[in-house]
């Protein structure tokens, strides 16, 4: 279920990103049990980010911040892709998050 509301997200964001946004670019599964998943999922936001990819990092970092609402890395990234985005708001309220 938390999958189908993560590739919904993922979905949604791309309308406000342009038609390239979504381009096959995988997201990765995550995986609670593994403390590597939240720094693979950096790592790939991070990626997205470098791409020219933002509806990406912030579905991402959507999964990460709550999964790990402590995670100030993840809200800061966060608010880098909704910038990027021109998402200004969300930014704002990520960054508060930091």
């Amino acid at each position: 279920m938390h999958h189908l509301f993560a590739s919904l997200a993922l979905i949604i964001a791309g309308l406000f990103s342009g038609p390239m946004a979504m381009a096959a670019e995988p997201v990765q599964s995550y995986d609670d049990s593994e403390d590597e998943g939240e720094d693979a999922l950096l790592t790939e936001a991070r990626d997205s980010l470098q791409r020219g990819n933002p509806a990406v990092a912030v579905t991402l970092m959507c999964r990460l911040t709550a999964h790990n609402p402590e995670d100030a890395l993840a809200w800061a990234m966060l608010a880098e892709a909704h910038e990027a985005l021109g998402q200004r708001g969300e930014a704002e309220e990520a960054r508060a998050r930091v």
